[in-house]
């Protein structure tokens, strides 16, 4: 299936797969820091059957696997992939589109995503895949950055890439980047998949940056909103209309 933002997801794959031995030394530090939340809001427990999609080097699957869940990461980007595993050797990783689930249907309980939903081109994709491998009574549970305007930390490096960054001429269109940045479009996005229960929270905390030039706290700190959702408990799941 081709699409309005192809030449976005060859950039993005092919940027991935360019970081993926230095994304620890950048990002890890902060992307770590919204694990636990992730997890607590999608209530994932032991045992439980547990997708991470878009997991890079495997940092909430190893949160998840902590807790004992039966955990998979999925990263499209084989580098990325291969650093999971060989940091996690004992968890299940596997190199896949979020977009088109390499599973079954009902395949788990609980689906996360920890800031991968805006390097996505299709999102709506993931969330109508997310409900198909999702269990009934499942849920699924994704972070993002809200707007500049209600975060000190994203404003900051905004302000900054805006002043001082050369675009590529050759940069490719994509989703907008704010595009899940208010709760109602988050809302509205995941009802479009036929995903109920919609709840949007904003854990606020104190978050460190050891990558930034001007590494310091951000008060007030940058605050990820995580949906948790619940499908509909059906034996069918119609592709062109929720039950």
């Amino acid at each position: 299936m081709t699409g309005a933002f192809d030449a976005f997801a060859r950039f993005e794959h092919e940027g991935w797969e360019r970081v993926a031995p230095r994304y620890e030394e950048l990002w890890t530090s902060l992307s770590a820091q919204f694990a636990g939340p992730l997890l607590a809001a999608a209530d994932v427990r032991r045992g439980q059957r547990v997708l991470d999609l878009c997991c890079g080097p495997g940092v909430v699957t190893a949160a998840a696997h902590r807790i004992a869940a039966a955990v998979t990461g999925l990263d499209f980007a084989p580098a990325m992939v291969e650093r999971a595993r060989a940091l996690h050797p004992g968890i299940e990783f596997r190199e896949g589109d979020a977009q088109a689930l390499p599973f079954e249907d009902a395949s788990f309980e609980r689906v996360v995503m920890n800031f991968g939903v805006l390097h996505l081109p299709y999102p709506e994709r993931a969330f109508a895949e997310t409900r198909r491998v999702l269990a009934p009574g499942g849920r699924f549970g994704f972070t993002v950055w809200v707007a500049p305007t209600e975060d000190s930390g994203w404003k900051i490096l905004d302000e900054a890439v805006t002043a001082h960054a050369v675009p590529s001429p050759d940069l490719p269109t994509g989703p907008d980047r704010n595009l899940f940045a208010s709760a109602p479009t988050c809302r509205r996005a995941l009802a479009a998949a036929c995903l109920t229960d919609r709840r949007v929270r904003n854990p606020r905390s104190r978050l460190r940056s050891q990558h930034w030039s001007a590494s310091r706290w951000l008060r007030p700190a940058r605050r990820a909103k995580a949906a948790r959702v619940r499908p509909r408990a059906t034996r069918k799941r119609p592709t062109r209309s929720c039950p």
